[in-house]
């Protein structure tokens, strides 16, 4: 960018300053014009050097009414030609100019205009072709290093270019290449000459570029962005793929379809050492269609010593390990919550062993059902196994099963399924039923009543009871 004190320094104008601020030195030109005109305002486009000798400012209201005009077009300076119409700088326009904050220069009789106007056509022509040239070789630098480095190399990249603080954050705003290291970013509150752009994938937020960048050297963020959007869909495409075929080993462990050493040699390709403890964790959305869920979700959970894999709506993570599962079942909780609807998490135990994988994914699968929340195992009972066999329809028997009482409270307003519920909670006690739910105890035994007539089961035998139970439980937690 060419300035006023480009043009002042230059030795061989030999141009002399006569006022003008830091700040009006610091303006862009963006070309030269010469003018002995009274009143050419209207004839500037603003950031123009504008040049004249004064020639029809004899008095000193058309010299300050030129300047006026110079200054409102928005001029970059004025330089005065003197020894022809005025022998130095008329006061009218000194004052005027120091008023106004315009920058103003003499230019000598012996150095003419024509030079002036070339040395500004050469500076700005060049400055227009160079910028291009800059760009294309920043975006050069750019693509060679997001294939050669990914993301990393490609934020380092820009932090060179820029000169200047950078980083990608994820969609919720966590960092994940930072340079420096351990800057704070706001997407939401950008601060002073802070860039915060959106990076989006298939019309979806999955990232923000941020920089803290001069706006000229701003130019390279918006191909920045395209770069790191690619980068990313990259990453998600090989994520979705490991993400499938450990779906398929997964499928085949917990249902039992394929033989122990199989089972440990395919793990191996995803670095589960059988031989330490491993956890799984289950997640899933009450109420988030699959298609919605995968590509909300579709990142990685970021979590030291986790691989994972999607199992119709659930999200499949295994913490290989002795790992802490407090902190990657809340990041769980966060990755899901992006599908909207209620987010389940359920932790299973630590266990050795390709049985113990199997049993930390039934107690986690058992956990989950827990309610909304994370939900941790608490020991793996048979119903929880009963429940979580492949082989043994219990969803389905269950919607039969309770189909009648659920289409009676529907039709006749009743909490039947409520309190079939809550007896089976307490033990079957008829007191505890009525306390819990505010109730009287004949009123509680006529709705027990209700459920024999409407289906034909009672609720007092032990063989009906667990029927009963396990209809429930195969359902899910009730309304909390």
């Amino acid at each position: 960018m060419l300035t006023v004190h480009d043009v002042l320094r230059n030795p061989d104008l030999n141009l002399t300053l006569t006022s003008g601020s830091a700040e009006a030195l610091s303006a862009e030109v963006t070309w030269a014009a010469t003018t002995e005109l009274d009143d050419p305002g209207r004839f500037l486009a603003g950031g123009e050097l504008v040049l004249t000798t004064g020639l029809r400012q004899v008095g000193r209201a058309t010299q300050v009414r030129f300047v006026h005009s110079v200054a409102d077009a928005g001029a970059a300076a004025l330089g005065f030609g003197t020894g022809l119409t005025h022998q130095r700088i008329p006061e009218g326009t000194r004052q005027a100019a120091l008023e106004r904050g315009l920058a103003l220069f003499e230019v000598p009789y012996v150095i003419p205009f024509l030079a002036i106007d070339r040395f500004v056509a050469d500076r700005v022509l060049a400055d227009h072709y160079d910028r291009p040239r800059r760009l294309l070789q920043a975006y050069d630098q750019l693509t060679s290093a997001v294939l050669a480095q990914a993301l990393d190399g490609l934020v380092h990249t820009l932090h060179g270019i820029v000169r200047a603080p950078v980083a990608v954050l994820d969609e919720r705003g966590e960092v994940l290449v930072g340079v420096p290291a351990g800057g704070v970013w706001s997407p939401a509150e950008p601060g002073p000459q802070e860039h915060i752009l959106r990076v989006e994938s298939e019309g979806e937020l999955v990232a923000h570029l941020c920089a803290r960048a001069p706006a000229e050297l701003a130019d390279v963020l918006p191909y920045t962005v395209g770069l790191v959007g690619l980068e990313l869909s990259r990453r998600r495409a090989v994520l979705e793929g490991q993400r499938l075929l450990l779906a398929d080993v997964l499928a085949d462990i917990f249902g039992g379809s394929v033989t122990d050493a199989d089972a440990v040699r395919r793990l191996r390709r995803f670095d589960i050492d059988l031989d330490a403890g491993n956890t799984v964790l289950l997640g899933t959305v009450d109420g988030a269609d699959q298609g919605r869920l995968r590509r909300s979700a579709a990142g990685p959970v970021d979590h030291p010593g986790a691989v994972t894999a999607w199992l119709d709506s659930t999200l499949v993570v295994i913490l290989r390990g002795s790992v802490e599962p407090a902190a990657a079942a809340d990041r769980l909780a966060g990755h899901l919550a992006a599908a909207g609807g209620r987010v389940r998490v359920g932790i299973g135990g630590n266990h050795a062993g390709l049985a113990g994988l199997r049993w930390s994914y039934h107690e986690a699968r058992q956990a989950l059902g827990g309610g909304p929340g994370i939900n941790t195992a608490t020991g793996l009972s048979m119903a929880g196994l009963l429940q979580a066999s492949e082989d043994v329809p219990l969803a389905a028997l269950a919607a039969e099963m309770l189909r009648p009482l659920i289409e009676f409270d529907a039709a006749h307003g009743t909490e039947l399924v409520d309190t079939l519920r809550a007896y089976l909670d307490l033990d079957g006690s008829v007191g505890r039923v009525a306390e819990a739910k505010v109730l009287h105890r004949n009123t509680v035994r006529y709705r027990l009543d209700q459920i024999t007539r409407v289906t034909g089961r009672g609720v007092d035998a032990t063989a009906d009871r667990l029927q009963w139970y396990l209809a429930l439980l195969a359902t899910g937690p009730g309304p909390s």
